[in-house]
């Protein structure tokens, strides 16, 4: 009775692979009919959610047609749109990559942390100094 199971299961996997569907079935259990089904089923398409443009679906393009469309729609839901400004420290012009950048490199960053650390530092010595 197991083996009718067995093949009952193997051929209702057979008919969801031809339609593309996900499978019920491990993959250690399947006979070479199926696996010669799996392979030679016909490829999905879907449209872009970016752009509309018809696409095969592969592992790693499941809902875009590139990458150019991924980022795209990335940017429209965390609604930033990079801007161009001006550095605070080098006052050199940069097009911002994080919604929070006030630098235009890691030098310039590392220089305003040092100040910011060091107006801290300024200010708890002016704190100490009027408690006493």
């Amino acid at each position: 009775m197991t083996n009718q199971i067995t093949e009952e299961k193997i051929r209702e996997n057979l008919e969801l692979v031809k339609r593309g569907e996900p499978l019920n079935i491990s993959l250690a259990v399947l006979n070479g009919e199926f696996k010669k089904a799996y392979f030679e089923r016909q490829p999905k398409f879907r449209n872009c959610t970016e752009c509309g443009k018809s696409f095969k679906v592969t592992l790693n393009k499941k809902g875009f047609c590139s990458v150019k469309c991924r980022k795209a729609n990335k940017l429209k839901k965390i609604k930033f749109f990079p801007q161009r400004l001006s550095c605070v420290i080098c006052e050199k012009s940069f097009k911002q990559k994080f919604h929070n950048q006030s630098t235009c490199s890691k030098k310039c960053n590392k220089d305003k942390i040092a100040e910011q650390r060091h107006q801290y530092y300024l200010f708890k010595k002016s704190q100490s100094k009027q408690k006493e």
